[in-house]
């Protein structure tokens, strides 16, 4: 596998971003409890918000998937901020689609909110006009998580490599099942790519979760599972499943003896970043608000103790980076999509 493949790198920080995971760190980081009426700043609000009114988050994924357990975590800790319960509303299909194109779609008084996976501003450009949202579509609140890709089969396949695997292809063209979360999902782009450099072809078979394509694997019905790690780390600790290679930049410090695509032959990362962001023309004092309840949640020692324990790959990035990033991905994903149209 020494051909190269062109980078599908998820993650397009700036020179200007510092990138802050949040974690275990020295010193006191619990916050006083807003009642969601201070912006940031620091300054007083002039938005009563949000009043002890239901926040509707939407996940575009089903219910167990890991941007699921994700929001339902960090919305256990931002209702003690704000003063307000956060409903998680599951709107899966299409690759994540539906559920973004509803948070598009929704009021933007601040009561509808969501989690928008990086790998969503490629539908506007393979979609075009049929897909009805675009990066500007959304105000970023801030970053959660960065999840890398990773391949899995099942603890007893014969597969123990990314060489393995393309050999078995090579041996049985079409004939090799892939779990991935939608057919334009990253991973499965990033399959299609494998299969396109190494002259082999994959049977990418699509699921509304993950959790669903994992018990898949683990039931024989489908090969192989492209997924993020974030999604199947469970499995891998339980023995459920074996991971092949992961698409971090270094190997990660949880599984040292993994090794990065990149090691595999393939020059390629795969990143996801899990993003809570609210409808364009959201008040930006409400977005402040938000911001400032989603850091001072996952500053809260309860929640890093509860991440960690959940193998939750933190990453906290506030709204003025990541609105930054998504500008960057959009701009080096078209330019990628001129050059060559992905599969």
């Amino acid at each position: 596998m020494a051909k190269k493949l062109r980078s599908l790198a998820l993650i397009a920080l700036s020179a200007a971003m510092a990138v802050s995971v949040v974690g275990c760190g020295g010193g006191d980081t619990s916050s006083t409890a807003s009642t969601g009426s201070t912006a940031s700043s620091g300054g007083e609000s002039t938005v009563n918000y949000p009043n002890g009114k239901t926040i509707t988050a939407i996940v575009a994924w089903a219910a167990g998937s890991a941007t699921d357990l994700n929001m339902r975590m960090l919305g256990q800790y931002m209702e003690q901020e704000l003063g307000s319960t956060i409903t998680v509303q599951n709107t899966a299909g299409g690759g994540g689609e539906i559920g973004w194109t509803a948070l598009a779609n929704a009021s933007n008084d601040g009561y509808t909110i969501g989690m928008v996976n990086s790998p969503a501003f490629q539908l506007p450009i393979q979609r075009g006009e049929d897909c009805r949202f675009t990066v500007d579509s959304f105000i970023p609140i801030g970053n959660m998580v960065t999840d890398p890709g990773v391949v899995v089969v099942a603890t007893d396949d014969s597969i123990n490599s990314m060489a393995d695997l393309v050999e078995e292809a090579r041996n049985n063209p079409g004939q090799i099942t892939v779990a991935t979360t939608g057919l334009t999902t990253s991973e499965a782009r990033a399959c299609n790519t494998l299969a396109e450099n190494e002259g082999v072809t994959f049977n990418i078979v699509p699921y509304d979760g993950a959790a669903e394509a994992i018990n898949s694997i683990i039931g024989g019905h489908v090969r192989v599972g492209w997924l993020n790690i974030g999604d199947v780390m469970n499995h891998v600790n339980q023995g459920n499943v074996k991971a092949l290679a992961v698409g971090s930049l270094e190997r990660m410090a949880q599984y040292p003896d993994l090794p990065t695509f990149t090691e595999e032959g393939l020059e390629m990362n795969q990143f996801s970043m899990r993003t809570l962001a609210a409808p364009a023309g959201t008040d930006p004092e409400i977005v402040a608000i938000l911001e400032e309840a989603m850091k001072n949640a996952m500053e809260n020692p309860e929640f890093i103790e509860a991440a960690e324990a959940a193998n939750v790959l933190l990453d906290w990035q506030d709204s003025a980076t990541m609105t930054q990033v998504w500008k960057d991905l959009d701009t080096q994903w078209r330019a990628e999509w001129a050059e060559r149209p992905w599969a």
